[in-house]
């Protein structure tokens, strides 16, 4: 059934307003009503920041527009193709993504907050695009992740002491063995297109076109895709390492790093919206700065609130504030298109 334009007008002004009131209503929530938050703004009030914090906060301020830059350039560059879109295009569409990601589950808003700013590209061929973006910083969360656990618990835990050298050589050998086939998916993504072809939704003429998309990418697209993502993981490490610098946790870059991606993996892993992970981020990083401490026999009485907000200050940068900023390119949504 066709809808009269003025009714699709209303229609899509009716669900982009409902959009921005959703996310914003998570958002105050998460900020006023959650204990754990204003524990932490407490802290911050009677923490002291000196003239350098303040320059390091602002480089981390400044860091999370390269992050979404990095991931607009991934995605145009996936897009290109099939449609041509400009960079500030595809940068509006990453912080309406950030916008969605509030209040949908494991970071399914991307696919919601970029498929309605396509003009030429069909929604399936977007999400499948998204979806192969998605996987590749994905790989990376997790094969770095696998090899900096592997480092963790060897290091500062007494993992020799349940396992033998032949379950810990299994251990070793799976980590990587995972590692492997992961890549090896990755770069041979092109089996999704036989591989969905099967699947009776997808057999139907005009769905089966779409799932070429997994096909059309060669092996030095996904490596430059692959290579974006590394950059924009590094970002997000920098980023933590540097708000641990600023709330005087005293640790080298190098110990840190393990420590700081497989956070990054565990959080990634546990289902969460993308708010309640605030907690969950905090918890999880304090528990694995909490072994590493302990492991040097160093006595950290300010850790549990130092740690925190760092996950916190990190949370707000590159979550919150992008939601917030992304909510008025929500309006340039297109959700009623002549072709789709």
């Amino acid at each position: 059934m066709k809808l009269n334009p003025k009714i699709k007008k209303i229609y899509s002004l009716s669900i982009k307003i409902a959009i921005i009131i959703i996310s914003f209503g998570f958002i105050y929530k998460q900020l006023f009503f959650k204990k754990n938050t204003t524990e932490i703004f407490l802290f911050f009030k009677q923490f002291s920041f000196s003239n350098e914090s303040k320059a390091l906060l602002i480089l981390v301020f400044l860091l999370m527009f390269v992050n979404l830059g990095l991931e607009s350039l991934k995605w145009k560059y996936l897009l290109s193709k099939i449609e041509n879109i400009s960079f500030i295009k595809a940068f509006k569409a990453i912080f309406c993504s950030a916008t969605f990601n509030i209040f949908m589950p494991n970071r399914t808003g991307d696919f919601a907050g970029r498929i309605f700013f396509l003009k030429k590209a069909n929604y399936w061929e977007g999400i499948f695009i998204t979806a192969i973006g998605s996987f590749s910083q994905l790989l990376i969360t997790v094969s770095t992740g696998l090899l900096s656990g592997l480092y963790f618990v060897s290091h500062f835990t007494a993992l020799q002491k349940y396992f033998s050298g032949y379950s810990l050589g299994i251990i070793y050998i799976s980590v990587f063995a995972v590692n492997i086939l992961l890549f090896f998916l990755f770069f041979n993504i092109s089996f999704l297109t036989m591989l969905l072809r099967k699947i009776s939704f997808f057999k139907a003429p005009k769905l089966k076109i779409y799932t070429r998309i997994f096909s059309i990418y060669s092996e030095k697209n996904l490596l430059n895709v692959l290579l974006l993502s590394l950059f924009r993981y590094i970002v997000f490490i920098f980023q933590f390492f540097v708000l641990l610098k600023i709330f005087n946790v005293q640790i080298s870059f190098v110990d840190a790093f393990p420590i700081l991606s497989l956070n990054f993996l565990i959080v990634t892993i546990i289902p969460t919206f993308a708010l309640s992970e605030l907690g969950v981020r905090g918890s999880v990083a304090f528990i694995l700065f909490d072994y590493y401490f302990k492991a040097h026999h160093i006595m950290y009485g300010q850790l549990a609130f130092a740690v925190i907000a760092a996950t916190t200050t990190l949370w707000l940068i590159n979550l919150i504030i992008p939601a917030i900023a992304g909510s008025p390119f929500v309006f340039n949504l297109n959700f009623f298109r002549k072709k789709v």
